[in-house]
């Protein structure tokens, strides 16, 4: 259950920091105490009473809050990942990743 609370934890952040809000404001739009969110989010705290009021609050739907498949995965792993999956992508879809990656440049 450790690991479960700190992935939460990263999520709630990554997805308060995405809206660019801070911990005092989700609490508020969530209708809950801060130190719920900061114990959330250090991963202290599994906050099963408040979920959906965090979501909500975070424009998500519930099972979004626990998309960690991205977390699993280090900088370089995901790079080797990528490269990985080119060869198989079609060519609209190397089209697409060029473009997303050449706009982040």
């Amino acid at each position: 259950m450790k690991d479960l609370r700190k992935l939460l934890g990263i999520r709630i952040k990554e997805l308060r920091q995405e809206l660019n809000m801070t911990q005092e404001q989700l609490a508020e739009i969530a209708n809950i105490d801060i130190r719920t969110i900061s114990n959330a989010e250090c991963g202290a705290t599994f906050p099963s009473k408040c979920l959906i009021d965090i979501a909500d609050a975070l424009k998500v739907k519930l099972p979004e809050l626990f998309d960690f498949e991205h977390l699993k995965y280090d900088d370089t792993q995901k790079i080797e990942y990528i490269i990985e999956k080119l060869p198989s992508l079609t060519p609209q879809e190397i089209e697409t990743v060029f473009r997303v990656v050449k706009a982040m440049r």
